[in-house]
């Protein structure tokens, strides 16, 4: 587990295999203006026009410029590892509000990013961002200790979104790479990375009460499973 800036990183390849570009045009993806759009479109909304309108007054990007960043750009050329499936599980009962998996020989990789709103759109040193953040990704250990059930609660929450008629919670792949892993999920080895995304945190400004709560977090993961 590191710091929310090491995972700026991530994020944006998140948003990559969304075919999302919205680092394109927006200077700081985790300023007021990218947070809202991530959150939106965590929440389901694909919309363009929609997500536009997300752009805060101090964005200097255009609300015509942000339209341009959905689908239509030339994913960068380079070695990538390869994410099978991206789910949005954001929600009451979430697991995460993304995890991202990926098969590797045997090994199925899943990543559990758990992303909280600051309290301000400028970076700081509040320490309340960050416990419930943590707290949440304390909790999600519980997944890795039976990983049927965590594929299981997957494919749950997507037939329940399917049933209220709202778009799929799948951003990349479907449910078929889901059942085929459940469905041999005792012959798969496992590993989970829980990854705490909070913008609202200043690396420069951070204190030895955060570095204390980042620890215990951190401890709590290690110490329960390794």
């Amino acid at each position: 587990m590191e710091y929310a800036a090491a995972h700026i990183q991530p994020m944006q390849k998140a948003l990559m295999e969304m075919n999302l570009q919205l680092h394109h045009v927006v200077s700081d993806i985790t300023g007021a203006t990218g947070m809202r759009i991530i959150r939106a479109i965590v929440a389901g909304e694909r919309n363009p026009d929609v997500l536009a309108t997300y752009r805060d007054v101090r964005c200097h990007s255009s609300a015509e410029t942000i339209r341009s960043t959905g689908g239509h750009h030339r994913r960068p050329a380079g070695p990538r590892r390869p994410v099978r499936s991206i789910v949005n599980d954001d929600g009451a009962g979430e697991s995460a509000d993304v995890v991202a998996m990926r098969l590797a020989g045997s090994k199925l990789v899943a990543e559990l990013y758990h992303c909280k709103y600051s309290a301000d759109p400028k970076a700081g040193a509040r320490l309340d961002d960050l416990y419930v953040v943590c707290g949440q990704t304390q909790k999600s250990i519980r997944w890795r200790e039976r990983p049927d059930i965590f594929l299981n609660h997957l494919l749950e929450r997507e037939s329940d979104r399917k049933r209220a008629g709202r778009p799929s919670r799948f951003e990349k792949g479907t449910r078929a790479n889901v059942i085929g892993w459940l469905n041999r999920w005792q012959k798969l080895h496992y590993e989970f990375h829980a990854i705490i995304v909070q913008p609202g945190l200043s690396k420069a400004k951070a204190e030895q009460s955060h570095l204390e709560l980042f620890s215990a977090t951190q401890s709590l993961l290690m110490d329960t499973w390794g």
